[in-house]
């Protein structure tokens, strides 16, 4: 699953491996010749340059989105290694791994350790850090800052006696209310 690229002196693509029509829908032919910051998602276009262009001796990591060729955006991991002077690879050697469905798990965890499952709301976590950065802020600024409290009144009935699953309900309807 990995794709493997070489780039010459100039940054333009003189090798691509034909595991990049799986991943990207790419023809590995059709990128040859072309300047390899034209590849990666245009957000990273830069960061991506400054890497090609200050790799040394030592391999370097580089995180970075690359857009399908149906428009969607994948995530990759790429290891630059200069094999400028190496005799049989004569460029910089991509190597680079999709590491999209990690991202997405990623994703999904801060998002689940950080909201509440029933409402999507911010959850206790997220509520301190967020109380914990608005003061923070309201010192600097020397401003003032109101945290609102308060209690659904007889929750317990309604789930004891309409259910867990009225309960929730009860919770969605009050966060789409909060949410507004």
């Amino acid at each position: 699953g990995d794709v493997i690229t070489v780039l010459d002196r100039d940054a333009t693509v003189s090798y691509q491996s034909p595991s990049i029509e799986a991943i990207q829908g790419e023809d590995a032919d059709d990128l040859l010749g072309r300047l390899a910051a034209e590849l990666v998602s245009e957000s990273d276009r830069v960061r991506f340059a400054q890497a090609v262009a200050t790799v040394g001796d030592d391999a370097q990591a580089f995180e970075c989105s690359l857009e399908h060729r149906d428009g969607t955006a994948r995530h990759f991991e790429i290891l630059l290694t200069n094999l400028i002077d190496e005799e049989h690879v004569g460029g910089i050697l991509l190597n680079a791994r999709d590491v999209s469905e990690r991202k997405a798990f990623e994703a999904e965890l801060t998002h689940q350790a950080f909201h509440d499952t029933v409402t999507g709301l911010a959850n206790r976590a997220m509520f301190t850090e967020r109380v914990r950065q608005a003061l923070a802020r309201a010192r600097r600024e020397e401003s003032n800052l109101a945290v609102l409290f308060f209690d659904l009144d007889d929750f317990k009935t309604v789930n004891d006696s309409l259910g867990h699953a009225a309960g929730d309900e009860v919770l969605r309807e009050v966060a789409r209310r909060l949410d507004v």
